[in-house]
């Protein structure tokens, strides 16, 4: 028996109804059938880490997280052919920089002279998407975790070849014992705000286990080869720094191996442990 199509409710009405939903607080993008943005408003933009001009030229798989992909398309054909008129359903929304968080939208069709399109309201991100920081970040340093790596690095670089350089702060447990934890913490977050403003485009920095971290970077402008990676980020870490309770400034040491990840051709934590091999063969020539 064919499907009676589902009647939509809603009719734009032009830069007038458009003009109260860029005003929302909540984040309100509208996409055409093959999944691009006709409208966003900045809170949509905000939330993704775009400004509102790179918004307006995303389309759907630059915005949902690639494994809720299959279901999104298969809930917006329905929802074009007038089978549904949408709901509340849970999405993974991918952000600029790679990382995602977790947000209820609101889906519902609405038409533009006719011509059937989606409006998405997406509520309550602010709350998920802050347990979702916490889950997927270290809470010493603010980087990414080992969870938030993988899920990030997925993302970020689902096709291409990508430098990753693994860090070891040497003698931090001899650090510890001769100035107290406290002091060693002080060390660790400094070489977190380091690997973070590594300045390439696309890099990812997370830390690993308790004094190691991870770098990754696709090839670009600063970054030829590996050995460019390990060059940047040593020349990130070793900078003096000055410790609370210490008269004199101190420069970390680390050691560093690198490799190349094919994320095509091998999983990440394959490459993780060639890196990992790497640095402690560094580490052994110093």
């Amino acid at each position: 028996m064919p499907h009676e199509p589902v009647n939509s409710v809603t009719s734009l009405d032009g830069d007038a109804y458009w003009s109260l939903l860029a005003a929302s607080d909540l984040a309100i993008v509208i996409h055409g059938e093959d999944g691009s943005v006709v409208q966003a408003n900045r809170a949509f933009a905000d939330l993704l880490g775009y400004t509102l001009e790179e918004a307006l030229q995303l389309d759907s798989k630059s915005v949902i997280h690639p494994d809720d992909l299959p279901v999104r398309d298969a809930q917006a054909e329905e929802m074009f052919d007038g089978l549904s008129a949408g709901g509340v359903v849970h999405r993974r929304l991918v952000r600029k920089d790679g990382s995602f968080i977790r947000a209820r939208v609101r889906k519902s069709v609405v038409r533009d002279r006719g011509v059937p399109l989606i409006l998405t309201i997406i509520e309550e991100w602010g709350l998920i998407g802050a347990l979702e920081h916490d889950v997927r970040h270290d809470h010493l340093t603010g980087l990414l975790n080992r969870r938030g790596l993988r899920e990030s690095a997925r993302v970020t670089y689902p096709y291409r070849q990508t430098f990753l350089a693994m860090a070891d702060v040497d003698g931090l447990k001899k650090f510890n014992d001769r100035y107290g934890h406290a002091a060693g913490d002080e060390v660790l977050i400094a070489v977190g705000n380091a690997l973070r403003d590594v300045p390439l485009p696309g890099a990812l920095a997370a830390r690993w286990s308790g004094d190691e971290f991870v770098v990754c970077a696709p090839p670009g402008d600063g970054c030829s080869d590996p050995q460019a990676l390990a060059r940047l980020v040593r020349q990130r870490v070793g900078q003096p720094l000055t410790i609370t309770g210490l008269h004199e400034p101190i420069v970390p040491r680390i050691s560093v191996g690198v490799t190349v990840f094919d994320p095509m051709l091998e999983e990440l934590d394959v490459a993780l442990v060639r890196a990992d091999s790497a640095m402690y063969a560094h580490k052994r020539e110093i």
